[in-house]
């Protein structure tokens, strides 16, 4: 399994200067290549052209492009990690079978992250591209069994990250246990708390934390009376950005924590939870505003995401069910009623079963769970 490790990044006054360079450059090189692919890509594609041959063609094309230009650093492992890049979303359209619209990244606004693929020393103190001795702060060391593939360096604002790629060596790796058994648990989520099948519920995260949310309102109202292009605007640009990204910040350490709360609380070896379709669930077109906001604060699909990959970890496994009818089907006899979301407690009027709705769609999620289960985990438990 490939793991990613973060780590905060301490240059001084020229190291950032030429971390700017770099990522402003690597910037102009992949809207370069999103051009090249544009005007001369998406033909050579079409006309059956091998793919490394259009790499070869497009990359000889952006250097002689590049070389001359005195505002960026010209390196090649830039422009060819820019061109791969590109040509991620150039197959990405065409294998989604979309229409052709290729979005060039704004050199003032791009976030600032570019990878470096080749293995490095990693200590406090690292170098990239010729600087040495940029300060790193190491608040967790890497995991043993684990070797260092590549890294990527990000930007935000005031702010820089080395980003350390590491793949797991299969025949020496270390993990860390809990215990857990060969049963199937389901895992209900709404926006108020985590409900388990076998009754235990946990306090989910909140949507919206209100003493940064003032502050974050605050600083958006003052942006929108700022005139476009003044250095006053720019200004409370990087207010705002600071106050949206110390919620961004607090809520993913929070789904950090409830992720790992999960494995602890339970033993199971299977948690079955539902795949939500969470672009329909936050669609404007339906649903009630209070919902969907919840929904896109809470970051449903993160800490799905988080859980999969702790539980991988822990020897666990996370599968994802189909959700239609969960919370609208009998656990103990499977008739199918209406019930809306009021309707905190679900009666069933075939069978006269009365249970916590959120408990009976976790019955069910685990009923369906069970049914998905490899062969050697369904004859295990």
């Amino acid at each position: 399994m490939n793991l990613s490790y973060r780590y905060r990044l301490y240059p001084d006054e020229f190291q950032r200067e030429f971390l700017n360079r770099l990522i402003f450059s690597y910037n102009q090189f992949y809207n370069a290549s999103l051009n090249l692919i544009q005007n001369k890509g998406k033909e050579l594609y079409e006309s059956g052209t091998k793919h490394n041959d259009i790499f070869k063609t497009l990359y000889t094309d952006l250097c002689n492009a590049m070389r001359n230009r005195e505002d960026i650093v010209y390196k090649t492992e830039l422009i060819q990690e820019a061109l791969r890049d590109a040509f991620r979303v150039l197959f990405s359209l065409i294998k989604q079978k979309k229409p052709f619209n290729l979005h060039f990244k704004n050199s003032s606004r791009f976030t600032g992250s570019f990878p470096k693929r080749q293995t490095m020393k990693f200590s406090k103190k690292i170098s990239l591209f010729g600087i040495r001795d940029i300060d790193v702060k190491v608040h967790r060391s890497l995991p043993s069994g684990y070797r260092i593939m590549g890294y990527r360096i990000v930007r935000e604002l005031d702010r820089y990250f080395l980003v350390v790629n590491l793949a797991n060596d299969a025949d020496d790796k270390e993990m860390p246990t809990l215990p857990a058994t060969q049963d199937v648990i389901g895992m209900d989520i709404n926006s108020g708390n985590l409900t388990f099948s076998n009754g235990l519920k946990i306090d989910f995260i909140k949507s919206v934390y209100p003493e940064l949310e003032k502050k974050r309102l605050k600083h958006q109202k003052s942006l929108s009376a700022k005139r476009k292009g003044s250095r006053n605007r720019k200004k409370a640009q990087k207010l705002l950005f600071k106050a949206s990204r110390k919620i961004k910040n607090r809520r993913k350490d929070e789904l950090h924590k409830r992720a790992l709360g999960v494995l602890k609380a339970v033993t199971e070896k299977v948690i079955a939870v539902e795949d939500l379709n969470l672009k329909e669930m936050t669609n404007r077109k339906q649903g009630n505003k209070t919902l969907r906001k919840n929904l896109l604060h809470q970051g449903h699909r993160t800490f799905l995401d988080l859980l999969s990959y702790k539980a991988t970890l822990f020897d666990r496994f996370v599968i994802r069910v189909n959700p239609a009818y969960t919370s609208q089907t009998c656990s103990c006899c499977g008739s199918l009623r209406k019930a809306p979301l009021s309707m905190r407690e679900y009666h069933c009027e075939n069978c006269n079963m009365t249970l916590d709705r959120d408990v009976n769609a976790a019955l069910n999620i685990k009923r369906l769970g069970l049914s998905l289960c490899s062969p050697s985990l369904s004859s295990e438990s």
